[in-house]
Parts: structure tokens; sequence; C-alpha cells
């Protein structure tokens, strides 16, 4: 299920009534809000962004980003890896994706290869540990 049709669902859950909250990204709810038809509760950054208060100042230890990433399967070899890794960072820098960046509201932050691997690694011990924290399990 792509990102738009898990964004469509979740809205139409909320304005419907069969949830009492939902998570995802600012960007994806931004037009119900400005609309009035949802309430934003918090930001997970670390400062309040658009007047919404993030969970840090509502005394909720969480800090989360939401952010993108460009995977590829098994068994490519290291010249394919290096191109695919420098096609992407390329891509990040042109203006369609900085003015993608600015309408969604996202923040530009580009990691490629072994950095955005060890970042993974280091995110999903960090998230799972939120996780256990709060008795949510995988």
């Amino acid at each position: 299920m792509n990102r738009n049709r898990v964004a469509s669902v979740a809205i139409a859950a909320i304005l419907g009534g069969h949830v009492t909250a939902g998570v995802s990204g600012l960007g994806e709810f931004q037009e119900q809000i400005k609309a009035g038809k949802m309430r934003a509760l918090a930001v997970s950054s670390p400062k309040k962004l658009e007047g919404i208060p993030s969970l840090k100042e509502q005394k909720i230890n969480v800090e989360l980003g939401n952010w993108r990433g460009v995977f590829a399967g098994p068994g490519l070899s290291k010249q394919q890896t290096d191109n695919l890794v420098a096609l992407v960072r390329k891509a990040t820098e042109t203006p369609a994706w900085k003015e993608t960046l600015q309408k969604l509201g996202w923040e530009g932050w580009y990691l490629g290869g072994d950095a955005y691997a060890k970042f993974l690694k280091q995110d999903e011990q960090r998230i799972t540990g939120i996780m256990d924290s709060l008795g949510l399990k995988k």
C-alpha cells in the first residue's frame, strides 16, 4: 500500500470517528488540520512546529523523525551500489526535490551508503526501545 493510500485510510478512519487518534507525518494531515476537521495534538520534532506543541514540550520524552529511504535488492556490486547512492544524492540536490521539501514542510537531510545503513540500525534499536517502554511489542 503506498503512502498516499495509507494516509487516505487514516484520514477516513479519523474523520469517520472509527479511531480516537492517528499518527502520520504533518504533511499528510495538514489540509484537514487547516480546514478545522482535525486537531493536531503534538508533533514529535524537538520543538513546536507550525504552532503545534511538541511531545517534549508536553513532558513526553520522545523525538521521532519521519524519514524516507531508497532501497535495492540484494546482490548489487559495490560499483552498482556506489552509482545508486550517487544518483540519489544528485536527486536530492535538484530544484524539484527542494520544492517538494518546501511544499510538504519536510527538512532536507541526506545520508547515503554505509552512513545510512548505520543510521537504520541505530534508529531501529532506538524505536524498539521506545516501543518496549510503552509496552508495545513487535
